[in-house]
């Protein structure tokens, strides 16, 4: 709801025409900062002046980040003010309760026994590499029991990342117009990196699959104009220091 109210008239856009949250581009995961100016380019492995990061310290600003302390750092705010959330676009990889079901449509623990949600479920990928068959936990095990179906989307199973008819309409998947690919050239190994993209804002889009059952948001502080309130991408499931969770409240 948050995401949509960004390129909403009743959010950003009251004069109907959006400025995209800009993102927050500051290495050190310190919410509130953002990008000086936007990133032309998406994320190619390289610092790169178009999608240039900065690992600034606390209360510091450089030619590429506002910190939080600077009031210039509001774009970066789904409101564009002080009360808005931040954090939505870059920043860190966000968790969300959004995960793909098995073949049999029960939904996926994680990867293997040790890229895992620790959810009690289907590991949709084999542990060494070489098993054929899927492996199961089972309540005589290890992992946590499911919430409440209403507290988590699933999606169907698919071998592939690209697989975006299993979205769902209203959770920022299925509605986000054509994907596409775009190709960055990477400056560090002059090679060619491409990327899939949603039609709105150009976001970051992988879907999750077999390998990476999990659904995280936002794009990364390096990622650049791929970064945004609508990317999403996919994942094991298990904690990184470079990932964060999205919490939501429902009164």
């Amino acid at each position: 709801a948050v995401a949509y109210l960004t390129n909403s008239q009743y959010g950003r856009c009251p004069n109907g025409s959006c400025e995209e949250v800009r993102i927050n581009n500051l290495g050190n995961y310190v919410t509130g900062s953002s990008a000086v100016n936007p990133p032309t380019c998406g994320y190619t492995g390289s610092n790169e002046n178009c999608n240039k990061y900065d690992w600034n310290t606390l209360g510091q600003n450089t030619d590429y980040v506002n910190n939080y302390s600077n009031s210039a750092s509001v774009v970066s705010s789904t409101t564009g003010n002080y009360y808005g959330v931040y954090d939505m676009s870059g920043g860190a990889w966000e968790y969300v309760m959004g995960v793909m079901l098995d073949k049999e449509g029960k939904p996926a623990s994680g990867r293997n026994n040790n890229y895992n949600s620790n959810f009690v479920g289907t590991l949709t990928y084999p542990t060494d590499g070489t098993e054929t068959t899927k492996t199961t936990w089972t309540e005589t095990d290890r992992g946590l029991q499911w919430p409440d179906k209403r507290y988590y989307d699933t999606y169907a199973y698919g071998e592939t990342d690209q697989e975006y008819a299993r979205g769902l309409f209203g959770d920022a998947t299925k509605e986000l117009g054509t994907f596409y690919s775009v190709k960055y050239k990477d400056t560090t190994t002059s090679k060619d990196v491409v990327r899939r993209v949603s039609e709105w804002n150009a976001d970051d889009a992988f879907f999750v699959s077999f390998g990476a059952p999990w659904f995280n948001r936002g794009g990364n502080f390096a990622f650049g104009a791929d970064a945004g309130t609508f990317a999403f991408n996919s994942n094991y499931g298990r904690a990184y220091s470079s990932n964060s969770f999205r919490v939501i409240l429902t009164p």
